[in-house]
């Protein structure tokens, strides 16, 4: 196909627009009659250098498609919901469900198979019920590899060469899984680590306020008990200790530069009770604040 060309095809379940560079592959593949029996069935295999008028749409197709971008970007409607296919990313999406490919950027650049066979209904529900992207790890050769091996074999393929297929399909799929349960594990990670995050922004911002660990907890959209634990997890201590920590500090830092009142620093370091404060204080420091502030004060005279 000359660089450029735009071809469109029609039939009652697909439309698209096939601009794609000279370089792009595309195969399609002939069944035999053993392939309906194996966990997957290769159907058509490509790799698109697709341009800036590249769509392809369907509906009730009796397959899957996965999409893996290598570079550029294209965009994806489907299930009523839009997804952006950037590179080192994959997708897969069931045809019987009406979807929606287009080029987003000048050129995109993706490998991409039709498939079938008894084992996909089970994987496609765990991988991807929802039009979900997967993020694939930096280095991923492995999965370009395989795309180029299914590209490499004949329209036509025998026994052998339909077991090997099908072995190949799950390769990708399992990497896609592994890659899948990654990605979520980080996700999880990252909330985790974004809960904790606002929890110390609220406690040294109202520090000074009456904070509750139900507060806290609403927050977060966490219960109590669970905000707390994990909470501890992370930091090693709870929120309570952490609010304790945090308004000690605060008083330190007012000893050492103010001039306020012991029960002055008390009282805007959130303590209803100088006496407490004092307690405190002295259980973190292993000093009153009056002593504290005293030894902060020779120490200056001596430096001066």
């Amino acid at each position: 196909m000359r660089r450029n060309d735009t071809l469109r095809r029609r039939n009652m379940r697909k439309d698209y627009t096939l601009d794609i560079d000279k370089k792009s592959k595309w195969v399609i593949y002939s069944a035999g009659a053993i392939e309906n029996y194996l966990p997957f069935r290769l159907e058509e295999c490509g790799m698109f250098c697709a341009k800036g008028d590249f769509f392809t749409e369907g509906e009730d197709i009796p397959n899957y498609l996965l999409m893996y971008t290598v570079s550029g970007a294209g965009y994806c409607h489907y299930n009523d919901k839009k997804q952006l296919l950037e590179p080192n990313t994959a997708i897969l999406i069931n045809c019987k469900n009406q979807f929606y490919v287009k080029t987003l950027e000048k050129e995109w650049n993706y490998y991409w198979f039709h498939f079938s066979g008894i084992a996909m209904e089970q994987y496609y529900g765990y991988i991807s019920d929802k039009l979900v992207q997967i993020q694939l790890e930096a280095d991923n050769r492995e999965i370009t590899n395989d795309f180029e091996e299914l590209l490499g074999l004949p329209e036509v393929l025998d026994l052998q060469q339909s077991y090997f297929v099908s072995n190949i399909l799950s390769n990708i799929l399992t990497c896609l899984i592994r890659n899948k349960d990654l990605g979520e594990e980080k996700r999880a990670e990252d909330a985790g680590r974004n809960v904790i995050k606002s929890i110390k922004t609220y406690i040294e911002d109202h520090y000074s306020e009456e904070v509750s660990l139900e507060v806290l907890a609403d927050k977060v959209h966490l219960s109590k008990h669970y905000m707390i634990k994990r909470f501890k997890s992370v930091t090693g201590e709870t929120p309570y200790n952490y609010l304790l920590n945090y308004r000690i500090s605060q008083a330190k830092i007012m000893l050492r530069i103010s001039d306020y009142s012991i029960s002055e620093i008390a009282e805007k370091i959130g303590f209803a009770s100088l006496n407490n404060f004092i307690i405190q204080f002295k259980r973190k420091e292993n000093i009153t604040p009056r002593a504290y502030r005293e030894k902060q004060s020779a120490q200056i005279k001596d430096l001066l």
